[in-house]
C-alpha cells in the first residue's frame, strides 16, 4: 500500500482543527502565521485526499442508548456475510478489523438495553448460524478523544473531548433524527445547504442543530484524522484493574493526556476496564509507551491484550437512519 505524505503545515492544520471543527479559518491562519487562503487550500487538500473528515461528535448516551462493544472471532465460513450484515446494520456505530490472535474484529452496538443487545446477537445467530468461535463484550461508560499531539509537537497544546453515560435523556423526534442523519452524511457546505437537501426550513435546521449542541447530543464538531492513510497504525491496549484505587481513573486520564501518541481512552466494564489507543508506525514505540504506563501503574493495572487495527470498516457515531432513508 502506498501511503500519502503529510506535510508539516498540513499536520499543523489538522492539529488546529481536530477537536474544534468550527473554529474560524481566520483564527487558524493567524495562529499559524499564514493567509486564510493557504489554510483553506490545506483543508481542501486534506479532505480531498481523505486524510481527515468533518464529523459531528454525537453523544448517544444523551439519547437513552448504551454502547456494547463486541470483540469476536468469526467462523471462516460465515465471515464475509456476517461482516456485510454488521456494516449494513442500523445498530452498529463502529466496526474494525484487527491483526491479532486474540480477536480479529470489534463492533460497537448502540442499543437501549442489555436485553436489546442480547436479541441483536441472537438475530445474527439466526441469520448466520454458529458465527463466532470466541467473543467478549464490554459495556462502554465513557470515551475521551485526545488531540493527536504527535502530529505537530511544537504547536500542540493539550485538548480533549469526552462523552460519558451520565446526565438525563434529551427529547428527540423524527426531525432531529433527520437532521442528525443529514449532518453525518457530510454532503453539505453550510447549514443552509443542509436545510435545502433535507427540504426543511433553514430556521428549523439552524434552531435544531443549536439545540442538539446545547443539550450535549452533539458534543462538538470535529475533524477525524484518517491516520492509516499516511502509514500510522492504531493499537488498542486493553487494561484490567488490579484494585479499586479511588484515583486510578483520574491518574490514568492524566497520563493519557500527557502522552503524545495516546489519542483515545475508553472506560468500560467487562473482561477489562480501560482501552487506550496508541497511534504509531513503530511497534517498538508502542511497547515503550506500554512499559512506561505499567511502570507508573504496575500495581494498579495489568495488560489484558494489545490489538493492532488493520482496518476501520465503519464509523458513524449515530447509526440510526432517518425515516425513509434506510441504508
Amino acid at each position: 500500500m502506498e501511503f500519502k505524505k503529510l506535510s508539516d503545515f498540513d499536520a499543523a492544520v489538522i492539529n488546529a482543527l481536530e477537536l474544534d471543527g468550527e473554529v474560524s479559518l481566520k483564527a487558524v491562519a493567524e495562529d499559524l502565521g499564514k493567509s486564510v487562503s493557504t489554510v483553506r487550500a490545506s483543508l481542501a487538500r486534506l479532505e480531498e485526499n481523505k486524510l481527515m473528515r468533518f464529523y459531528p461528535f454525537v453523544n448517544v448516551f444523551r439519547l437513552g442508548y448504551s454502547i456494547f462493544i463486541f470483540y469476536f472471532n468469526p467462523v471462516k465460513a460465515h465471515e464475509e456475510s456476517l461482516i456485510a450484515t454488521l456494516q449494513a446494520s442500523d445498530r452498529i456505530a463502529w466496526l474494525a478489523r484487527y491483526d491479532s490472535d486474540e480477536f480479529r474484529y470489534c463492533a460497537s452496538f448502540v442499543c437501549t438495553s442489555p436485553f436489546e443487545y442480547q436479541r441483536a446477537l441472537e438475530e445474527l445467530g439466526r441469520d448466520h448460524g454458529a458465527s463466532f468461535y470466541s467473543s467478549a463484550t464490554q459495556i462502554q461508560t465513557a470515551l475521551t478523544m485526545f488531540k493527536s499531539k504527535y502530529l505537530s509537537p511544537s504547536r500542540s497544546s493539550p485538548g480533549y473531548v469526552t462523552v460519558a453515560a451520565q446526565g438525563g435523556v434529551v427529547p428527540f423526534d423524527d426531525i432531529d433524527r433527520t437532521i442528525l442523519s443529514g449532518l453525518l452524511s457530510n454532503t453539505y457546505s453550510s447549514i443552509r445547504e443542509l436545510a435545502r437537501q433535507l427540504e426543511l426550513p433553514h430556521s428549523t435546521v439552524n434552531e435544531r442543530v443549536s439545540s442538539l449542541k446545547a443539550h450535549g447530543v452533539i458534543e462538538r464538531f470535529v475533524y477525524l484524522p484518517e491516520v492509516s492513510v499516511w502509514g500510522i497504525d492504531v493499537y488498542a491496549v486493553n487494561l484490567k484493574r488490579c484494585t479499586l484505587h479511588p484515583d486510578l481513573r483520574k491518574e490514568l486520564f492524566d497520563f493519557c493526556e500527557r502522552e503524545p501518541r495516546i489519542t483515545v481512552l475508553l472506560e468500560c466494564f467487562g473482561a477489562w476496564d480501560f482501552e487506550v489507543n496508541i497511534e504509531s508506525s513503530s511497534r517498538e514505540e508502542v511497547d515503550a509507551i506500554v512499559a512506561s504506563l505499567l511502570q507508573r501503574f504496575g500495581k494498579l493495572l495489568t495488560v489484558a491484550g494489545i490489538l493492532r487495527r488493520v482496518e476501520q470498516m465503519k464509523v458513524v457515531c449515530y447509526p440510526f437512519c432517518a425515516p425513509g432513508k434506510q441504508k
